[in-house]
């Protein structure tokens, strides 16, 4: 009995915070030990977002007018929208958020090339993805990526086909050391030939992308700059040929 008891409360605790509607912090890899607040209602956005840097917004519609009545925030340098219902008003939040450096979409299925242009209209980023956002197109990339010459990370992730506009939209940015095309369709070696114009390229994430494979080796070993290559999940890329690429770029870590 001694052992049931306060095995009982954990267990009660633990279920009593997973029900939890209320802000979640979880640890956030692109800021060190810094919480990422997750909000899902009204009630989440307070005063304690003055003191984060980085924000995660799963709400079923967008409610900007919460924001403005508590703004700003400052303070904020990363804001992601999840799942999250966007309309013609939306972009107006970002300003509240005068020292956003990253801006995050993943799965938003109301977004699209206009709303995208209006909301990279507001601020000036480092860090810009698109993840799994089916009505953004290769155009609605290219005129967001003309008013972010700063950006030095893209990820343009779960897309379905990918095509050569895509490509030559984000090789017109010439800081971007980063680009992770992972899960997109149809990989082809002329995609990375339009990537050899990206001369400062350090990462470039491809993991589970289809279409990548033998025939697409010298034109990845043609990315001098590369220090981080990953391609997990690329069923077609061999043994022989991983060793290929890293006998052609013995600066670059390879994962795979």
């Amino acid at each position: 009995m001694r052992i049931a008891l306060p095995l009982a409360l954990i267990f009660a605790f633990l279920a009593l915070v997973g029900c939890s509607d209320t802000i979640n912090f979880q640890a956030n890899p692109d800021a060190g030990n810094d919480p990422i607040v997750v909000i899902k209602s009204r009630g989440d956005v307070g005063p304690q977002l003055q003191s984060t840097n980085s924000i995660i917004v799963s709400m079923t519609y967008l409610d900007e007018e919460v924001f403005h009545e508590r703004g700003p925030f400052p303070g904020v340098g990363s804001l992601e929208f999840l799942n999250t219902r966007l309309n013609a008003d939306s972009p107006k939040v970002l300003t509240e958020f005068t020292g956003l450096s990253s801006l995050a979409f993943r799965e938003c299925w109301t977004l699209n090339d206009d709303l995208l242009v209006k909301f990279t209209r507001s601020c000036q980023l480092k860090k810009l993805i698109l993840s799994n956002c089916e009505y953004v197109t290769s155009k609605g990339v290219g005129r967001a990526l003309k008013q972010q010459p700063g950006i030095e990370a893209l990820e343009i992730s779960n897309f379905g086909m990918l095509t050569e506009d895509y490509m030559t939209a984000l090789c017109g940015v010439q800081q971007l050391k980063s680009v992770n095309l992972s899960g997109c369709d149809g990989f082809r070696s002329r995609h990375l030939d339009i990537l050899q114009k990206c001369s400062a390229l350090e990462q470039l994430d491809l993991s589970n992308t289809s279409g990548l494979d033998s025939s697409c080796v010298p034109s990845l070993g043609s990315l001098n700059g590369l220090r981080r290559l990953v391609l997990s999940n690329c069923r077609d890329i061999s043994v022989d040929d991983i060793q290929r690429i890293q006998r052609a770029l013995p600066a670059c870590k390879v994962i795979f």
